[in-house]
C-alpha cells in the first residue's frame, strides 16, 4: 500500500500550494524523503549492490524514472507560458517564466537547481522540483554506501540529528531545517535506519495497526493547524514535525509489510502510486491553466473560486499522469527492467 500513501502526500503538497493550507506539503515532502530513504536502500540491497555495475545500474534506473517523465511536463509547461503569457504565469507564481540564460535553462533541464536553498533558484518551471535536487543529492550518498549496513546508517542518522540539533541550538531559522540542502539528511536517514530495522517491528504486527496510524497522522495535521491558527504555543509547532517523522515511519513499516488481498487491490495501489509522481510535478503547472481558463485570473487562496481550480486541477494533473504513465513510464519499464540486477 505504499503507492497509496505516496499518492496522499502528493495531494498533500497540493493541497498546501493551490489552497495555502499551511504544513501539509512540508508533512508530506519530508515524508518523501523518508520513504525514498527507505525504498532506495531496499533496492541497492535487493536488487543492485554495491559493485560497479550495481552503482552504475542504479544511476541509469532512476534516471529513467525520473526524468523522461519530468521533461515530459517540462515541455507541456514552456507550452503553457506561451499560452498564458509570461506576465499572467509570474503573477500566479513568481518564479514561472522562460529562463534567461544557458544556466537557468540548464538547471531546469537537469533538475539540479545549484543553491544550498534549492527552494529559492528563480526561475523553476516546475516549482516544487527543488526537492527532487534534494533527492538527487542523497540518491548519490545512497549509491555510494551511506546506507549499506546498520552501522553505517547509524552513524548517518546520528549525523543528521546533530545538525537538526544544531539548527535548534543556534537559534537557526526553520528554512535550514527544510529548505537547506542537507535538511533533507535527516527523513533520508531515519527512511535508511528503518529498512535495516524494519523486520524487527513485525512482532508488533503494524500491518493491522495501519488504520490507527493514520488517525494519529491526522491528529497531529490537524492540531498543528489548530494551534498555528490561534497562534498558540508557537514555540512547540517543531514537535509536530518531528512526531511526523515519527508517525510517517511507523506508517511506512506497516504498509510494506501489508499484505493487499486480491490482484484489484494491488492493481488500484500501484495506478495510485503512479500518480503521485506526475501529480507531484504538474500541479502548478495545471494549476495556472486551469486557473487562468476557468477566471481569466491567477487564482490563489482559501476561496471558493480557487476551490473549484483545486478540484479540476486535481482531476486534470490525474488524466495527465494517468497518460504519463501509460505513454512514457510503461515505455521505458521494460528499459529499466534490465538494470534490475544485482551487481
Amino acid at each position: 500500500m505504499l503507492g497509496s500513501f505516496r499518492f496522499l502526500l502528493a495531494l498533500m503538497v497540493v493541497v498546501q500550494h493551490l489552497l495555502s493550507i499551511p504544513h501539509l506539503g512540508h508533512f508530506a515532502v519530508h515524508g518523501f524523503f523518508i520513504l525514498s530513504g527507505f525504498l532506495m536502500t531496499l533496492i541497492m540491497h535487493k536488487s543492485y549492490g554495491y559493485t560497479l555495475s550495481g552503482v552504475r545500474g542504479f544511476v541509469i534506473n532512476r534516471f529513467l524514472r525520473l526524468f523522461p517523465t519530468y521533461w515530459f511536463y517540462l515541455i507541456l509547461t514552456l507550452l503553457f507560458i506561451l499560452f498564458v503569457g509570461e506576465d499572467f504565469s509570474i503573477q500566479y507564481r513568481y518564479f514561472i517564466y522562460f529562463p534567461n540564460s544557458l544556466a537557468e535553462w540548464l538547471q531546469n533541464a537537469t533538475m539540479l537547481f545549484i543553491s544550498t536553498f534549492p527552494g529559492t533558484v528563480e526561475p523553476r518551471l516546475l516549482p516544487a522540483t527543488w526537492a527532487l535536487t534534494v533527492e538527487l543529492l542523497f540518491y548519490f550518498f545512497i549509491a555510494i554506501g551511506a546506507s549499506k549496513s546498520r552501522k553505517i546508517s547509524i552513524v548517518w542518522l546520528i549525523i543528521s540529528l546533530g545538525y537538526y540539533s544544531y539548527t535548534i541550538a543556534f537559534n537557526l531559522g526553520y528554512e535550514y531545517r527544510y529548505n537547506f540542502f542537507f535538511a533533507g539528511s535527516l527523513p533520508f536517514s531515519i527512511g535508511a535506519v528503518i529498512f535495516h530495522y524494519h523486520e524487527n517491528f513485525k512482532k508488533y504486527e503494524l500491518e493491522n495497526r495501519v488504520v490507527s496510524l493514520f488517525v494519529l497522522f491526522l491528529i497531529n495535521i490537524i492540531v498543528l493547524l489548530l494551534l498555528d491558527l490561534l497562534e498558540a504555543f508557537e514555540d512547540c509547532l517543531g514537535l509536530f514535525y518531528v512526531l511526523n517523522y515519527v508517525i510517517s515511519s511507523l506508517i511506512i513499516i506497516s504498509l510494506f509489510n501489508v499484505k493487499l488481498g486480491g490482484k484489484e487491490r494491488i492493481k488500484i495501489d500501484k495506478f495510485l502510486g503512479d500518480l503521485s509522481y506526475p501529480i507531484y510535478l504538474s500541479h502548478w503547472s495545471v494549476g495556472m491553466i486551469v486557473s487562468y481558463l476557468l477566471f481569466l485570473n491567477p487564482s490563489q487562496g482559501r476561496s471558493a473560486e480557487n476551490l473549484i481550480v483545486f478540484i479540476v486541477t486535481v482531476f486534470v494533473s490525474c488524466v495527465l499522469g494517468w497518460f504519463s504513465s501509460t505513454f512514457i513510464d510503461k515505455k521505458v519499464e521494460k528499459v529499466r527492467g534490465s538494470f534490475r540486477k544485482l551487481g
